[in-house]
């Protein structure tokens, strides 16, 4: 008839009376299948956003995107950022049990970390990257992710004052500590005077120190 309008394309039913899917919720439900077994509440908050906003195909697609983006950061964040805070943690119990150690010695700090044991340090606290009791291994030592090392000042045959840090992954470059202007994967530092900020000190730089281990 010649009153009849033309139907839009966007109207066109398939045989039982649905439209065809759009591009943009071919894909949402494509998301929503493959997150569907590795989060279900998380598509299930997809899916009433696209029944709330259907209307809006981009409006739930960019909601989507979010959703999935936050997801992502708060359960497959990399692991450096889920790794680093235990390394930070592990630092800061080992410095407690050394400013025990120095407080029942006139001040003296260990000259090991083996000097800990039984009296101030049950065991070493677990290393993130690997499951395992956390080693102490020297600066420059490989591989590193997630170990310690301790470095001590002496005057005569007093330990009179350290430094204890950790190290994250390769992949991160960390803090220069031996001050040859390469990174040297070193998340944390702590040391005698940052406990005793107040006192005279007889700890020299840490450059320095590290400095005289190579050399020895």
């Amino acid at each position: 008839m010649e009153n009849e309008k033309p139907e839009k394309p966007n109207e066109v039913l398939h045989r039982g009376g649905r439209r065809p899917y759009s591009i943009v919720e071919i894909i949402l439900y494509t998301l929503v299948a493959f997150l569907l077994p590795l989060a279900g509440p998380i598509a299930v908050i997809i899916v009433v956003i696209y029944f709330r906003f259907r209307s809006n195909s981009l409006l739930v697609f960019a909601i989507c995107l979010l959703v999935l983006y936050g997801h992502y950061n708060f359960f497959f964040a990399p692991e450096p950022v889920a790794k680093v805070p235990i390394v930070r943690r592990n630092i800061h119990t080992m410095t407690i049990a050394i400013e025990r150690y120095a407080l029942d010695h006139d001040r003296n700090y260990p000259s090991s970390i083996d000097d800990l044991f039984n009296d101030y340090l049950v065991s070493m606290p677990v290393n993130p990257y690997t499951d395992e009791p956390t080693r102490i291994i020297p600066f420059g030592s490989t591989p590193f992710e997630g170990k310690m090392t301790y470095v001590t000042s002496t005057v005569g045959d007093d330990v009179v004052g350290y430094y204890i840090f950790g190290y994250c992954e390769e992949s991160w470059p960390g803090e220069d500590v031996d001050g040859d202007g390469e990174p040297d994967h070193v998340i944390i530092v702590l040391s005698s005077d940052d406990e005793r900020p107040e006192e005279e000190t007889y700890l020299p730089p840490l450059k320095v120190l590290l400095g005289n281990c190579i050399q020895q």
